[in-house]
């Protein structure tokens, strides 16, 4: 959620100076990052879909012998090729695959176990709740405040 407040225009221009002279970051180009934050955003959330519906569907196998039938390579290869629209090199006949990507998917087993769509979901909940209290308000201290009763005391206290 804290992530929002670094794309507000007044908080770059206050976390922002040049390394060696110490002026503050000009506005135009505090604007010209702002105008492409969301480069290459659906990539990313392809990748994030990719790797929850992966997760989800080698946590949910239908039986103990579907799980051990799971052909994992070829499973997280097929889901990439079809969520991202990319094709793997043996689609563009190299002869070769995608190869193991699923060795590097550490959050498998990690302690997230189906659980991995927390990520993107989380994104939803944090930048709805940016832009519904504090979008153009970023230092108003009553809105601060009640973030920081309701949600930030309470910390793992309670169920969501």
């Amino acid at each position: 959620m804290l992530e929002n407040w670094c794309w507000a225009p007044e908080q770059l221009k206050a976390l922002s100076r040049h390394y060696q002279t110490n002026e503050p970051i000009p506005s135009d180009l505090i604007e010209k990052q702002i105008s492409v934050k969301h480069v290459n955003d659906a990539l990313f959330n392809l990748r994030q879909l990719h790797f929850g519906i992966f997760d989800m569907t080698v946590h949910t196998p239908a039986s103990h012998q579907a799980a051990k039938d799971l052909d994992i390579s070829v499973l997280y290869n097929t889901l990439r090729s079809q969520i991202s629209g990319l094709k793997g090199p043996e689609e563009q006949g190299v002869g070769m695959d995608w190869g193991n990507g699923q060795a590097t998917f550490g959050h498998l087993i990690g302690g997230y176990d189906a659980g991995y769509y927390g990520y993107l979901s989380s994104q939803v909940y944090s930048t709805d709740m940016f832009h519904s209290v504090f979008k153009g308000k970023e230092r108003d201290p009553v809105a601060g405040r009640r973030y920081r009763h309701m949600v930030l005391e309470k910390g793992g206290s309670q169920d969501e």
